[in-house]
């Protein structure tokens, strides 16, 4: 009996803990990101054309897609990235909440031109955020080195 009790709380214990830990959002980190979708953007999958090849992209639009991007998924095949879609340019911020491997992260204005890029950011920089260098309209998530590998620079018009 006295082991039925302690295994029952222990497992409270572990629940409880595990409720928290999920729940708890630093007042630092916005919770919601607050996303204007009153122009429809594309769905799907789209070929975006770089300098080298083409990187196939998830495009995410609406707030609580952009919120979880990558997140939680184990890993992301070569060329294959996330594009989130706003409808009009803005500074949003991005964390590698539930991420499990590093990515570069390119910032791309309404012309399509990248206006920066944030290269090889690690799961375990969160609950850090990072933002672009100026207002973007698109922003491009893919495999750590995969910017540099595509000879995708500051400068670069990409083809979508």
């Amino acid at each position: 009996m006295k082991k039925l009790l302690s295994l029952i709380i222990i497992l409270t214990v572990i629940i409880v803990a595990g409720i928290a830990g999920i729940t708890y959002i630093s007042p630092d980190i916005p919770k919601t990101l607050k996303v204007d979708i009153s122009e429809p953007a594309p769905k799907g999958e789209i070929a975006i054309n770089t300098p080298r090849s083409t990187i196939i992209a998830d495009v995410v639009s609406l707030p609580l897609d952009i919120e979880k991007g990558l997140g939680g998924k184990i890993s992301l095949p070569a060329n294959e990235g996330m594009l989130f879609v706003f409808s009009k340019p803005i500074e949003p911020a991005f964390w590698m909440k539930n991420m499990f491997f590093p990515i570069d992260i390119i910032w791309i204005d309404s012309t399509r031109t990248v206006v920066g890029i944030t290269k090889k950011i690690s799961p375990s920089t969160f609950p850090e955020t990072f933002y672009p260098p100026s207002p973007v309209k698109y922003v491009l998530e893919v495999n750590a080195g995969q910017a540099e590998a595509n000879n995708i620079v500051e400068g670069t018009i990409l083809g979508f």
